[in-house]
């Protein structure tokens, strides 16, 4: 099913949304120059149907980057096309790919109580190489046990994500290209968030505020910094 909806969407954004029937396709169809980047994210996204658990922290990095790291790009771009910035385009990227690194994290436990036919191994962030270095397996992660072990590869996982974040907060008055950049700061709460349960990513209260979140971003925007 979930590789039906991708073909959807590619078969919808190669026919330049002709039909006229679905809103997005047609306003998608009036910037052919992001067809390449859309075409490259959904094939990234059908990774998690077909392939493998990620083997290393790389293919973990780049998965995020090549999926919400590629989007908050796209938007930058299409938001900024007379005001862009090759540094502001390289810092939306790298917001959004933080973004996506800590939804992973988050989404551990959700995973974590699929059932094991449910491809819960395939879309498990944590790398293989990662879980054998601490002698764990996808059954310790589902049952809770080795939570220190656990810890210690969540770890990993969000030095790399602060990093990212760390080249989108670096850039400054972010000026007209704001908006993707709040991907950034969405990834810090989060990360800090988890930090303060030293990387457990089983830990109650992990959430932002429903109320907090929106008051963040908009106290961010008036900034002008993500």
């Amino acid at each position: 099913m979930g590789q039906m909806r991708l073909q959807w969407w590619r078969d919808g954004l190669e026919a330049e949304g002709r039909d006229g029937t679905y809103p997005v396709l047609s306003l998608l169809a009036k910037r052919r120059d992001l067809l390449p980047g859309l075409l490259d994210m959904l094939a990234a996204r059908e990774r998690d149907l077909t392939d493998p658990p990620f083997a290393d922290l790389a293919e973990v990095v780049v998965h995020a980057q090549a999926t919400r790291g590629a989007l908050a790009g796209l938007a930058g771009q299409v938001q900024n096309d007379l005001t862009l910035r090759d540094s502001n385009l390289d810092a939306a990227r790298a917001a959004g790919t933080a973004y996506s690194l800590a939804g992973m994290l988050r989404a551990i436990p959700y995973h974590a109580h699929q059932s094991p036919g449910s491809g819960f191994q395939g879309r498990l962030c944590l790398p293989g190489d990662m879980l054998a270095q601490y002698g764990l397996t996808a059954d310790d992660i589902r049952s809770g046990q080795q939570c220190a072990g656990v810890s210690e590869c969540v770890g990993q996982i969000a030095l790399v994500a602060a990093r990212e974040v760390d080249k989108a907060a670096n850039l400054g008055c972010a000026g007209g290209n704001l908006s993707p950049l709040l991907h950034g700061s969405l990834a810090r709460a989060y990360l800090r968030r988890l930090a303060k349960a030293e990387n457990n990513p089983f830990a109650p209260n992990l959430r932002l505020d429903p109320l907090a979140r929106p008051l963040m971003l908009c106290w961010r925007a008036l900034l002008r910094r993500p």
